[in-house]
């Protein structure tokens, strides 16, 4: 448990904090992190407890070694915006730990002087030469990550629902967009199909009944048979990036330019009480040149706690594109929060 006395000020909302210790010639002398447990209900539910730990004091440790501010990449371990818990560092940190251990850089250095002794790879004479270029598929799904991430708002068409013995409740086909993404998904979705007329935002929903567009409806979730957690790209990617190996996607199709990846999980970042466990089968199409996700699959499987409880869900994609507008009705943009309305024109640009 970490003293009080850290839990105040800029590490008052943190999970743990650094301070690095500066002699005259800004030479560091020292440094102490702390880390506390955070856990939440959701973190115990999905087995996590131990990792986040891991990632805090990872996070923690950048600050003192290198020492470094937080960073924008959303594939950064010190990411507090649209990262989620990494527990590895990323080849920019990797690199500039090396540098800060190198016996050439020496206290008071200006970066200017670093710079010198610095030779980039692509400066090298022989850069290039018998380098593979080619990325591992778990090195493929991190890349596409960050690229959706960037991209800050993507659609799909989409269609699914409950499969099985037990039920047959189809949706149909809808056209869905996401955007404003933070580390676990997105803080705005628009769901149209069907008789469907759904916005999720950040703590609030829209749907439209009876001709009207009514906020936070107690009826939504039984009127619908989309479930937003059980077809979230973002659920996918993070779900298979924390749980699994390279051993464990398997390159299924590459052709006309693009690559397929399935993987199986037993293990997601989704948890619930009306399921000891699930099984979920993903597939991710992206395009070999831009690593955009042009499609994407996800199968559930659950073990209930129920027997007459509905135990199989699938969503399939198409049609992916990024950098699209989420287009919202007067009604409901002008509804909503002051905060909702910025991230809305921070997509579209403003009304």
């Amino acid at each position: 448990e970490g003293p009080e006395r850290w839990k105040t000020g800029v590490c008052a909302d943190a999970a743990g904090c650094a301070s690095v210790e500066w002699a005259g010639d800004r030479s560091v002398t020292g440094g102490t992190i702390a880390v506390w447990r955070v856990d939440s209900a959701w973190i115990q539910r999905v087995g996590l407890v131990d990792h986040r730990i891991e990632h805090v004091t990872l996070h923690e440790l950048i600050h003192a070694l290198v020492p470094m501010d937080h960073r924008d990449d959303p594939l950064s371990v010190v990411n507090i915006i649209n990262a989620p818990d990494w527990i590895e560092l990323d080849p920019l940190e990797e690199a500039l730990i090396r540098l800060h251990r190198n016996p050439l850089i020496r206290p008071g250095m200006t970066m200017t002087a670093v710079r010198e002794l610095v030779v980039l790879e692509e400066e090298m004479l022989d850069a290039s030469a018998g380098r593979d270029e080619s990325l591992m598929p778990l090195e493929m799904l991190r890349e596409a990550f960050r690229r959706l991430q960037n991209a800050g708002s993507a659609s799909w068409r989409m269609q699914g629902g409950w499969r099985g013995a037990r039920c047959d409740f189809d949706f149909g086909r809808a056209d869905y967009t996401i955007a404003e993404f933070s580390e676990f998904g997105p803080s705005l979705t628009r769901f149209f199909g069907g008789s469907d007329r759904i916005f999720t935002f950040d703590r609030e929903n829209w749907s439209r009944e009876a001709g009207e567009w009514l906020k936070n409806s107690p009826e939504i979730w039984d009127r619908t048979d989309w479930r937003q957690g059980f077809g979230e790209l973002h659920v996918l990617l993070v779900s298979a990036l924390y749980f699994a190996s390279s051993e464990d996607i398997r390159v299924s199709t590459v052709i006309s330019g693009e690559t397929s990846l399935r993987f199986l999980l037993e293990r997601s970042i989704l948890g619930s009480t009306w399921y000891r466990s699930a099984e979920l089968r993903g597939r991710v199409t992206l395009d070999n040149d831009t690593l955009k996700i042009k499609s994407y699959e996800m199968d559930w499987l659950f073990d209930v706690t129920r027997s007459n409880s509905c135990d199989r869900y699938v969503i399939r994609t198409t049609n992916g594109e990024y950098n699209v507008r989420i287009e919202v009705p007067d009604e409901v943009y002008f509804g909503t929060t002051d905060d909702v309305r910025d991230a809305i024109d921070r997509i579209n640009g403003p009304r």
